[in-house]
């Protein structure tokens, strides 16, 4: 129990940092000129319009912050390890996104259902996985990024792009994403 609040205590610390450090972003509301609906499907637009969500405002920030976020990566740390079924891929998403709704105060990050392609050497595979997407400013511009929460590896996303590849993640050379499913 004292490791778990010596751990939550440094969780606080680390975010309270990073808040601090945090530039004004903008604020996205999908009734808006500028529609977070809009900005998603334009990147992805197998996603469409498919999109669940309770947020009626969403703070965009810099992407050059995110990276600082990335740089410690708790949620990859040795204590949490992959389990299948238990600590998989949909709970290291949502632990990202509840870290950056909870304690890092920002909301422009998605939980994101895809499906994933490699090849092995009996062939090609797929399975359903979950991932982040970051919504962000670079060079004032709004853009898009996928994020893979259990290896920390991060991508932009081009507009319009249908597969998103991910290189030396899941101990593969390439992982290819393809978001065909629902963002919430």
């Amino acid at each position: 129990m004292k490791k778990n609040k010596i751990a939550l205590a440094g969780l606080f610390l680390w975010a309270n940092d990073l808040r601090k450090s945090k530039p004004a972003g903008i604020t996205i509301n999908p009734k808006s000129k500028v529609k977070m609906f809009d900005i998603i499907n334009a990147y992805l637009p197998s996603v469409g319009y498919s999109i669940h969500w309770r947020d009626t405002d969403f703070e965009v920030v810099d992407i050059k912050w995110w990276y600082k976020v990335l740089e410690q990566p708790i949620w990859t740390a040795d204590d949490i390890k992959y389990v299948a079924e238990v600590a998989d891929c949909e709970a290291f998403s949502l632990f990202f996104l509840s870290i950056c709704e909870l304690f890092l105060r920002t909301n422009g990050v998605f939980s994101l259902s895809a499906i994933c392609k490699w090849t092995e050497k009996a062939g090609v595979k797929s399975s359903s996985h979950r991932c982040n997407v970051i919504v962000a400013t670079e060079n004032g511009n709004v853009g898009m990024w996928l994020f893979e929460p259990m290896y920390n590896k991060i991508t932009k996303i081009e507009k319009g792009q249908g597969q998103i590849i991910l290189n030396n993640v899941f101990g593969l050379n390439q992982m290819i994403y393809i978001a065909n499913m629902i963002v919430e």
